[in-house]
């Protein structure tokens, strides 16, 4: 269905959605505590590495993986 809803988006309101919320997700990842972690992003973050995450910025030309 979203894909059927977005297909008439252009491509700059794409990037920048992908982009607002790569920065939700950082400041997501980087509000959670020590426990929070260990219940969830040990579990998760084996899937994604950096270069993984370089990718499909560098598709939406989002610049610097690096959070």
């Amino acid at each position: 269905r979203w894909t059927a809803e977005d297909r008439a988006l252009t491509h700059d309101v794409v990037r920048e959605r992908c982009l607002a919320t790569r920065q939700e997700l950082q400041t997501l990842l980087e509000g959670l505590s020590a426990a929070q972690w260990d219940r969830f992003g040990r579990r998760c973050s084996i899937d994604i590495s950096g270069e993984h995450y370089a990718h499909h910025l560098s598709a939406i030309g989002g610049g610097d993986a690096a959070l």
